[in-house]
């Protein structure tokens, strides 16, 4: 089945036009466009995407974060759709020391649009934990990050209209961007894309903040849906088909595009998803903010002392990491043992109630 790579192949001789208006597989490409290894090549304060492409096609497929990347940059610079596209404000910042890992560009779409896209979470373990940050703090370092970014970029075109996206934590980064800035910014933006972002905490939603940005922010996420699904959400969601399981559907290369239409294949959420995500917020409502901060110290103290890399790398070695990790598990001590103990009792606990919560409503 065809993904976003294949629509550029096929739609991209046509220019963004009243003809062929800019729409959600072109806001899909330009979230991705952020994680591009920018630092590894010599990236000009203005630049094109023909150019870029070029420069980047002297890379290495390992240089890049997902090897279809290489793929997505080259079919992007041989498209008249995006070839021509300048960027501009590059910005890259990743600081273990307060758990902050942050890129953004802007592409310049026309003389009076443009596209700010935020990069989701890189391999760092510190750009891990910002992520896990998330459920712990009411706003992180790269939230901060992205709304400044936001307010000087518009500041600099004051004359364009926005757009924003990004994929993972970069369309969480985008939402709320779009949701914190002042009334100025946001009338200014015609629509946020999110790639199956996380939410908010309740305090941000709370708030009140962006109701008005609020109807032009869309989350598009995969049928079994774990990221995308994390917090608090108000927003538009789109579900859409990914031929990858579980887990992988989180790589948005996996997501099913209907050409001829030119939008993603639609689905629904499956009965795991929901699952996972009832489990995983009552997993999260059942701990202080006390307690949760100690979990999420100690399990990056386990990683670092297992080498093991991320989450993601753990999650890939399945069962072969549980040796290594559980040597991690007794360096800590004794009372740090019974807090991990605890808060996995918990999770167990909050998946048999949902679980039977489940089972009580079908009968």
């Amino acid at each position: 089945m065809a993904n976003i790579v294949d629509y550029i192949k096929a739609h991209g001789g046509y220019r963004i036009n009243r003809a062929a208006p800019f729409n959600e597989l072109d806001a899909m490409v330009l979230s991705r466009f952020s994680y591009l290894p920018f630092h590894k090549i010599r990236l000009k304060r203005r630049d094109t995407i023909y150019s870029i492409a070029q420069k980047m096609s002297a890379l290495d497929v390992d240089d890049f974060a997902w090897p279809e990347d290489s793929e997505l940059i080259q079919a992007m610079g041989l498209a008249p759709r995006f070839s021509s596209f300048k960027t501009t404000h590059y910005v890259k910042k990743s600081s273990a020391k307060i758990a902050e890992q942050f890129m953004a560009i802007t592409i310049h779409i026309s003389k009076t649009k443009m596209f700010i896209s935020y990069i989701g979470t890189d391999s760092s373990l510190h750009g891990w934990r910002e992520d896990f940050n998330l459920a712990l703090m009411n706003e992180i370092p790269s939230q901060i990050s992205g709304a400044k970014y936001l307010k000087k970029v518009a500041r600099r075109y004051f004359w364009k209209k926005l757009y924003l996206g990004g994929h993972s934590k970069g369309g969480n980064i985008a939402m709320y961007s779009a949701i914190v800035v002042r009334d100025f910014y946001q009338n200014r933006i015609i629509s946020v894309c999110s790639l199956d972002g996380p939410g908010m905490t309740k305090k941000i939603v709370d708030q009140d903040l962006g109701r008005s940005v609020m109807p032009r922010i869309k989350n598009f996420i995969p049928q079994d849906s774990i990221i995308g699904r994390l917090l608090n959400h108000t927003e538009t969601f789109e579900v859409v088909k990914s031929n990858a399981k579980n887990f992988w559907q989180h790589n948005i290369y996996s997501w099913e595009i209907d050409l001829e239409n030119k939008c993603p294949v639609r689905s629904e959420s499956t009965p795991k998803s929901d699952f996972v995500d009832k489990t995983i917020d009552r997993w999260i409502q059942s701990a202080s903010q006390e307690q949760r901060e100690v979990f999420v110290d100690l399990l990056f103290r386990m990683l670092e002392v297992s080498k093991l890399g991320t989450p993601v790398d753990v999650a890939a070695a399945g069962f072969k990491a549980i040796p290594t990790f559980f040597k991690a598990y007794h360096t800590l001590s004794r009372d740090d043992r019974k807090v991990i103990t605890s808060f996995i009792k918990k999770l167990l606990i909050s998946a048999f109630t949902v679980y039977q919560e489940n089972r009580a409503s079908k009968k």
